[in-house]
Protein backbone atom coordinates (compact mmCIF):
# COMPACT_ATOMS: atom_id res chain seq x y z
CA UNK A 1 0.00 0.00 0.00
CA UNK A 2 3.02 2.08 0.72
CA UNK A 3 5.52 2.78 -2.03
CA UNK A 4 9.90 2.88 -1.11
CA UNK A 5 10.23 6.73 -0.99
CA UNK A 6 6.91 7.05 1.29
CA UNK A 7 8.21 8.48 4.90
CA UNK A 8 5.87 6.67 6.64
CA UNK A 9 7.35 3.14 5.65
CA UNK A 10 10.63 4.18 5.83
CA UNK A 11 9.91 5.14 9.41
CA UNK A 12 8.23 1.90 9.97
CA UNK A 13 10.89 0.27 8.47
CA UNK A 14 13.38 1.60 10.43
CA UNK A 15 11.82 1.07 13.56
CA UNK A 16 11.51 -2.39 12.93
CA UNK A 17 15.26 -2.64 11.94
CA UNK A 18 15.89 -0.99 15.79
CA UNK A 19 13.66 -2.35 17.83
CA UNK A 20 12.29 -5.66 16.43
CA UNK A 21 8.71 -5.66 15.94
CA UNK A 22 6.45 -8.76 17.87
CA UNK A 23 3.00 -9.26 16.54
CA UNK A 24 0.07 -8.07 19.07
CA UNK A 25 -2.88 -9.94 19.93
CA UNK A 26 -6.17 -8.03 21.25
CA UNK A 27 -7.72 -10.42 23.63
CA UNK A 28 -11.67 -8.39 24.82
CA UNK A 29 -14.82 -9.70 25.89
CA UNK A 30 -17.07 -7.84 27.78
CA UNK A 31 -17.31 -7.77 32.23
CA UNK A 32 -20.29 -5.25 33.63
CA UNK A 33 -18.99 -5.94 37.13
CA UNK A 34 -15.24 -5.07 36.06
CA UNK A 35 -15.20 -2.22 38.39
CA UNK A 36 -17.08 -3.99 41.45
CA UNK A 37 -15.87 -2.33 44.80
CA UNK A 38 -14.90 -5.98 46.35
CA UNK A 39 -12.12 -6.80 43.47
CA UNK A 40 -14.32 -9.21 41.69
CA UNK A 41 -13.67 -8.10 38.09
CA UNK A 42 -9.86 -7.42 38.35
CA UNK A 43 -9.63 -10.70 39.62
CA UNK A 44 -11.22 -12.86 37.26
CA UNK A 45 -9.05 -10.53 34.71
CA UNK A 46 -6.31 -11.34 36.32
CA UNK A 47 -7.36 -14.82 36.07
CA UNK A 48 -7.69 -14.62 32.25
CA UNK A 49 -4.45 -12.64 31.47
CA UNK A 50 -2.19 -15.24 33.53
CA UNK A 51 -4.37 -18.18 31.16
CA UNK A 52 -3.07 -16.57 28.57
CA UNK A 53 0.28 -16.34 29.68
CA UNK A 54 0.84 -20.16 29.97
CA UNK A 55 -0.18 -20.30 26.64
CA UNK A 56 3.15 -21.60 24.40
CA UNK A 57 3.01 -18.83 21.92
CA UNK A 58 2.37 -15.45 23.94
CA UNK A 59 5.37 -14.17 25.60
CA UNK A 60 3.65 -11.48 27.72
CA UNK A 61 0.38 -9.90 28.24
CA UNK A 62 -0.52 -6.62 30.10
CA UNK A 63 -4.04 -5.27 31.07
CA UNK A 64 -5.76 -3.46 33.71
CA UNK A 65 -4.56 -6.19 36.41
CA UNK A 66 -1.15 -6.05 36.24
CA UNK A 67 -1.38 -2.03 36.21
CA UNK A 68 -2.99 -2.91 40.25
CA UNK A 69 -0.55 -4.76 40.62
CA UNK A 70 1.67 -2.11 39.98
CA UNK A 71 0.05 0.56 42.12
CA UNK A 72 -0.18 -1.80 44.66
CA UNK A 73 4.19 -2.11 45.02
CA UNK A 74 4.14 1.56 44.35
CA UNK A 75 1.71 2.25 47.24
CA UNK A 76 3.82 -0.11 49.65
CA UNK A 77 7.14 0.85 48.93
CA UNK A 78 5.96 4.63 49.39
CA UNK A 79 4.14 3.57 52.86
CA UNK A 80 8.19 3.62 53.93
CA UNK A 81 7.98 7.13 53.63
CA UNK A 82 4.88 8.41 54.49
CA UNK A 83 2.34 7.86 57.07
CA UNK A 84 -0.39 6.34 54.54
CA UNK A 85 -1.18 3.16 54.75
CA UNK A 86 -0.53 1.12 50.92
CA UNK A 87 -2.23 -2.46 51.95
CA UNK A 88 -5.52 -2.12 49.42
CA UNK A 89 -5.95 -5.09 47.53
CA UNK A 90 -7.22 -3.19 44.78
CA UNK A 91 -5.83 0.12 44.76
CA UNK A 92 -6.65 1.38 41.05
CA UNK A 93 -10.34 0.47 42.13
CA UNK A 94 -9.73 3.94 44.50
CA UNK A 95 -11.67 7.06 42.92
CA UNK A 96 -9.85 9.28 45.61
CA UNK A 97 -6.34 7.86 44.74
CA UNK A 98 -4.88 10.50 41.93
CA UNK A 99 -2.06 8.16 40.72
CA UNK A 100 -4.86 5.63 40.59
CA UNK A 101 -7.29 8.03 38.16
CA UNK A 102 -4.55 9.41 36.25
CA UNK A 103 -3.09 5.58 35.39
CA UNK A 104 -7.17 4.72 34.49
CA UNK A 105 -7.13 7.73 32.21
CA UNK A 106 -4.45 6.96 30.62
CA UNK A 107 -5.15 3.14 29.44
CA UNK A 108 -8.41 4.25 28.38
CA UNK A 109 -9.18 3.02 24.68
CA UNK A 110 -6.08 0.44 25.52
CA UNK A 111 -7.14 -1.83 28.23
CA UNK A 112 -10.65 -0.96 28.54
CA UNK A 113 -13.38 1.18 27.29
CA UNK A 114 -14.91 4.00 29.40
CA UNK A 115 -18.09 4.32 27.45
CA UNK A 116 -18.75 0.08 28.05
CA UNK A 117 -17.97 -2.66 29.32
CA UNK A 118 -15.04 -3.98 27.22
CA UNK A 119 -12.11 -5.02 28.38
CA UNK A 120 -8.85 -5.72 26.49
CA UNK A 121 -5.71 -7.52 27.25
CA UNK A 122 -2.71 -7.12 24.90
CA UNK A 123 -0.75 -10.10 23.83
CA UNK A 124 2.50 -10.19 22.84
CA UNK A 125 3.38 -13.57 20.63
CA UNK A 126 6.76 -15.15 20.86
CA UNK A 127 9.16 -14.53 17.75
CA UNK A 128 9.81 -17.83 17.40
CA UNK A 129 6.14 -18.42 16.87
CA UNK A 130 5.57 -16.44 13.82
CA UNK A 131 4.95 -19.27 11.54
CA UNK A 132 1.52 -19.55 10.49
CA UNK A 133 1.15 -23.14 11.96
CA UNK A 134 1.91 -22.17 15.45
CA UNK A 135 0.44 -18.92 15.40
CA UNK A 136 -2.69 -20.52 13.94
CA UNK A 137 -2.81 -22.79 16.97
CA UNK A 138 -2.20 -20.02 19.49
CA UNK A 139 -5.05 -17.98 18.72
CA UNK A 140 -6.93 -20.98 18.51
CA UNK A 141 -6.24 -21.54 21.91
CA UNK A 142 -7.45 -17.74 22.52
CA UNK A 143 -10.60 -18.15 21.02
CA UNK A 144 -11.01 -20.88 23.09
CA UNK A 145 -10.48 -19.95 26.27
CA UNK A 146 -13.52 -18.83 28.75
CA UNK A 147 -14.11 -16.05 30.02
CA UNK A 148 -17.61 -16.86 30.96
CA UNK A 149 -21.20 -16.25 30.91
CA UNK A 150 -21.77 -17.69 27.81
CA UNK A 151 -19.75 -15.38 25.42
CA UNK A 152 -16.67 -16.12 23.02
CA UNK A 153 -13.83 -13.51 23.47
CA UNK A 154 -12.82 -11.24 20.55
CA UNK A 155 -9.23 -10.89 18.97
CA UNK A 156 -8.05 -8.16 17.27
CA UNK A 157 -4.23 -7.44 15.56
CA UNK A 158 -2.64 -7.54 12.16
CA UNK A 159 -2.22 -11.40 12.76
CA UNK A 160 -5.31 -12.30 13.92
CA UNK A 161 -6.79 -10.45 10.62
CA UNK A 162 -3.98 -12.32 8.24
CA UNK A 163 -5.19 -15.42 9.95
CA UNK A 164 -9.38 -15.00 9.09
CA UNK A 165 -8.83 -13.00 6.37
CA UNK A 166 -7.11 -16.51 4.54
CA UNK A 167 -9.76 -18.85 6.41
CA UNK A 168 -12.41 -16.83 4.57
CA UNK A 169 -10.89 -17.06 1.25
CA UNK A 170 -9.89 -20.73 1.53
CA UNK A 171 -13.63 -21.61 2.58
CA UNK A 172 -14.86 -19.31 -0.24
CA UNK A 173 -12.28 -20.75 -2.56
CA UNK A 174 -13.63 -24.42 -1.66
CA UNK A 175 -17.60 -22.92 -2.12
CA UNK A 176 -16.58 -21.77 -5.64
CA UNK A 177 -14.86 -24.89 -6.55
CA UNK A 178 -17.35 -27.12 -5.67
CA UNK A 179 -19.64 -24.47 -7.41
CA UNK A 180 -17.64 -24.68 -10.58
CA UNK A 181 -17.09 -28.65 -10.57
CA UNK A 182 -21.43 -29.11 -10.27
CA UNK A 183 -21.89 -26.42 -12.45
CA UNK A 184 -19.95 -27.39 -15.36
CA UNK A 185 -20.14 -31.73 -14.76
CA UNK A 186 -24.21 -30.52 -14.80
CA UNK A 187 -23.64 -28.80 -18.02
CA UNK A 188 -21.47 -31.70 -19.45
CA UNK A 189 -24.54 -33.75 -18.81
CA UNK A 190 -27.14 -32.13 -20.22
CA UNK A 191 -25.34 -30.70 -23.21
CA UNK A 192 -23.84 -34.29 -24.49
CA UNK A 193 -26.14 -36.59 -22.24
CA UNK A 194 -23.33 -38.79 -21.08
CA UNK A 195 -23.07 -39.61 -17.52
CA UNK A 196 -19.61 -41.57 -18.00
CA UNK A 197 -18.02 -38.02 -19.59
CA UNK A 198 -19.29 -36.48 -16.51
CA UNK A 199 -17.93 -38.79 -14.39
CA UNK A 200 -14.63 -38.38 -16.59
CA UNK A 201 -14.59 -35.00 -16.01
CA UNK A 202 -15.23 -35.16 -12.33
CA UNK A 203 -11.70 -37.60 -12.43
CA UNK A 204 -10.18 -35.56 -14.35
CA UNK A 205 -10.83 -32.58 -12.09
CA UNK A 206 -9.81 -33.98 -9.04
CA UNK A 207 -6.63 -35.44 -10.28
CA UNK A 208 -5.66 -32.14 -11.50
CA UNK A 209 -6.36 -30.56 -8.48
CA UNK A 210 -3.63 -33.39 -6.44
CA UNK A 211 -1.35 -32.73 -8.82
CA UNK A 212 -1.19 -29.32 -8.47
CA UNK A 213 -1.44 -29.50 -4.81
CA UNK A 214 1.48 -32.30 -4.71
CA UNK A 215 3.44 -29.60 -6.62
CA UNK A 216 2.58 -27.15 -4.16
CA UNK A 217 4.30 -28.93 -1.19
CA UNK A 218 7.02 -30.41 -3.03
CA UNK A 219 8.45 -27.40 -4.34
CA UNK A 220 7.06 -25.31 -0.36
CA UNK A 221 5.08 -22.95 -2.21
CA UNK A 222 2.64 -20.76 -0.12
CA UNK A 223 -0.97 -20.66 -0.52
CA UNK A 224 -2.11 -16.86 -1.64
CA UNK A 225 -5.33 -15.50 -2.25
CA UNK A 226 -4.90 -16.55 -5.72
CA UNK A 227 -3.73 -20.18 -5.29
CA UNK A 228 -6.58 -20.74 -2.50
CA UNK A 229 -9.21 -20.31 -5.83
CA UNK A 230 -6.86 -23.01 -7.44
CA UNK A 231 -10.01 -25.34 -7.41
CA UNK A 232 -12.32 -22.97 -9.96
CA UNK A 233 -9.36 -21.97 -11.81
CA UNK A 234 -8.77 -25.81 -12.72
CA UNK A 235 -12.17 -26.70 -13.06
CA UNK A 236 -12.90 -23.76 -15.64
CA UNK A 237 -9.57 -25.03 -17.73
CA UNK A 238 -9.95 -28.32 -17.43
CA UNK A 239 -13.55 -28.72 -18.23
CA UNK A 240 -13.15 -26.58 -21.33
CA UNK A 241 -10.48 -28.71 -23.23
CA UNK A 242 -12.67 -31.93 -21.88
CA UNK A 243 -15.07 -30.49 -23.87
CA UNK A 244 -13.04 -30.16 -27.07
CA UNK A 245 -11.81 -33.82 -26.85
CA UNK A 246 -15.44 -34.32 -26.34
CA UNK A 247 -16.46 -32.66 -29.43
CA UNK A 248 -13.70 -34.05 -31.35
CA UNK A 249 -14.82 -37.64 -30.47
CA UNK A 250 -18.24 -37.28 -31.30
CA UNK A 251 -17.41 -36.10 -34.72
CA UNK A 252 -15.35 -39.19 -34.92
CA UNK A 253 -18.11 -41.46 -33.77
CA UNK A 254 -20.63 -39.61 -36.40
CA UNK A 255 -18.44 -40.48 -39.27
CA UNK A 256 -18.68 -43.93 -38.34
CA UNK A 257 -15.55 -44.50 -36.58
CA UNK A 258 -15.48 -47.00 -33.44
CA UNK A 259 -15.31 -45.88 -30.29
CA UNK A 260 -11.97 -47.01 -29.71
CA UNK A 261 -10.64 -45.82 -32.80
CA UNK A 262 -12.80 -42.62 -32.27
CA UNK A 263 -11.17 -41.67 -28.78
CA UNK A 264 -7.77 -42.68 -30.12
CA UNK A 265 -7.86 -40.49 -33.35
CA UNK A 266 -9.27 -37.50 -31.51
CA UNK A 267 -6.70 -37.70 -29.00
CA UNK A 268 -4.19 -37.73 -31.19
CA UNK A 269 -5.65 -34.73 -33.49
CA UNK A 270 -6.02 -32.61 -30.32
CA UNK A 271 -3.63 -33.36 -27.95
CA UNK A 272 -0.57 -30.70 -29.27
CA UNK A 273 -3.50 -27.75 -29.63
CA UNK A 274 -4.49 -29.08 -25.68
CA UNK A 275 -0.77 -28.82 -24.40
CA UNK A 276 -0.05 -25.68 -26.35
CA UNK A 277 -3.37 -24.25 -25.01
CA UNK A 278 -1.78 -25.52 -21.22
CA UNK A 279 1.64 -23.91 -22.40
CA UNK A 280 0.22 -20.56 -23.50
CA UNK A 281 -1.94 -20.21 -19.90
CA UNK A 282 1.00 -20.94 -18.19
CA UNK A 283 3.16 -18.11 -19.76
CA UNK A 284 0.47 -15.69 -19.42
CA UNK A 285 0.09 -16.53 -15.61
CA UNK A 286 3.82 -16.38 -15.25
CA UNK A 287 3.98 -12.91 -16.67
CA UNK A 288 2.34 -11.72 -13.85
CA UNK A 289 5.58 -12.55 -11.86
CA UNK A 290 6.85 -8.95 -13.17
CA UNK A 291 3.83 -7.06 -11.49
CA UNK A 292 5.21 -4.88 -8.50
CA UNK A 293 1.78 -5.48 -6.80
CA UNK A 294 2.00 -8.45 -4.67
CA UNK A 295 -1.63 -10.17 -5.37
CA UNK A 296 -0.75 -9.34 -8.95
CA UNK A 297 2.29 -11.45 -8.68
CA UNK A 298 0.79 -14.54 -6.94
CA UNK A 299 -1.01 -15.09 -10.01
CA UNK A 300 1.86 -16.04 -11.47
CA UNK A 301 1.90 -19.26 -9.45
CA UNK A 302 -1.13 -20.49 -11.84
CA UNK A 303 0.98 -22.45 -14.11
CA UNK A 304 1.70 -24.95 -11.42
CA UNK A 305 -1.59 -25.56 -11.71
CA UNK A 306 -2.13 -25.44 -15.29
CA UNK A 307 0.76 -28.33 -15.09
CA UNK A 308 -1.70 -30.36 -13.41
CA UNK A 309 -4.43 -30.08 -15.48
CA UNK A 310 -2.21 -31.06 -18.54
CA UNK A 311 -0.88 -33.78 -16.29
CA UNK A 312 -4.69 -35.07 -16.12
CA UNK A 313 -5.10 -35.00 -19.66
CA UNK A 314 -2.10 -37.23 -20.16
CA UNK A 315 -3.24 -39.84 -17.80
CA UNK A 316 -6.54 -40.37 -19.79
CA UNK A 317 -6.42 -43.74 -22.02
CA UNK A 318 -5.21 -42.58 -25.28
Amino acid sequence: MFSETDPVRQNFERLQRTFGVSDLVVFAYRDPNLWNADGSGLTRLQNIREQLEQLPGVDSAMDLSKLNQILKQWNSATSLFSRQKGNSAFPLLSTEDPLATAMKKLFEGQTHSPSSDLIAIACILKKQSTSSGSVTETLSAMRHLSVGAGQTPMLAGQRVMVEEGFEEIEKDGERLGYFSIISLTLLLLLGFRSLRWALINIALIQWSLIVSRGLMVAFRWDITMVSSMMSSLVTVIAVATLMHWLIGYRSSLRAGVSPEESLELSWIRLRRPIIWACVTDAIAFAALGVSEVGPVQDGCVGGDRIAGARDGFDALPQ
